[in-house]
């Protein structure tokens, strides 16, 4: 692609707020299918490097009078129906394919009301969504105030930070305490899994959903901001680590 192309193609990424897949990208700017699915890569590598330090190094997220969010959303487990609607046959697949899904757990650090900070939110991948406690505990500064459900793989967060929990079974929020912004994102992450990218699985599942979330996170901004930001995140990126980057 031209210098003109690659700057018109960054504009068709920011102008749809739920995704923008490779197939729909050859609409706007005439180049092949692999042209745009590495390109797509490529911005995708550059967002998630705007929060590359909130996830190195000692915890950074969180901290006085600020609270952060933390929840999971499986992805994946889809699978075609038979022809022959049988109920066992269907049982079977569906147990079958739940286990290629994988989940993404966010933190999210949300301003308090009246603060100017803007919100934080990073993902990571994992293959339960236990296995996220360490990771969750490395990102956050202790003695935060972190929001879950009452699902019992949080449990253990109570030891290092101070928990607040919602039973979603029962309400949605409760005194002040929610997961409603980490609901938020993972809505958009599964409407840009049916309905944009059909298919999110694999060793990208992390930049898709790191992506969705820098949507959400600078969804109130212009849409010429949102440009300026990923041309500047663009130009601060080192060379690919994902063998984007030729032979």
């Amino acid at each position: 692609m031209s210098f003109k192309e690659m700057l018109h193609a960054i504009l068709s990424f920011c102008n749809n707020v739920e995704g923008k897949a490779a197939l729909a990208m050859r609409r706007d700017v005439k180049a092949h299918y692999s042209t745009h699915f590495i390109f797509l890569h490529k911005l995708r590598s550059a967002i998630w490097q705007e929060t590359a330090p909130f996830r190195v190094g000692p915890p950074a997220l969180g901290g006085p009078g600020s609270y952060v969010v933390v929840d999971g959303v499986f992805v994946g487990g889809s699978y075609r129906k038979p022809n022959i609607r049988n109920a066992a046959t269907e049982k079977a697949l569906k147990k079958e394919a739940t286990k290629k899904g994988m989940w993404i757990v966010a933190i999210r650090q949300r301003p308090r009301k009246g603060s100017t900070d803007k919100a934080i939110t990073i993902v990571e991948v994992f293959r339960h969504e236990k296995d996220a406690l360490e990771w969750i505990v490395s990102r956050i500064i202790p003695k935060t105030s972190v929001h879950t459900d009452a699902e019992s793989s949080w449990g253990d967060l109570r030891a290092v930070l101070r928990r607040r929990v919602v039973p979603h079974k029962q309400m949605f929020f409760r005194k002040g305490v929610s997961t409603n912004s980490c609901e938020w994102l993972f809505s958009r992450i599964r409407h840009a899994a049916r309905g944009h990218y059909h298919r999110v699985l694999g060793p990208y599942l992390a930049r898709y959903g790191q992506e969705l979330a820098w949507r959400d996170d600078h969804r109130r901004e212009a849409n010429g901001q949102q440009v300026e930001r990923l041309i500047q995140l663009l130009m601060q990126t080192p060379r690919s680590s994902d063998s984007f980057c030729g032979d």
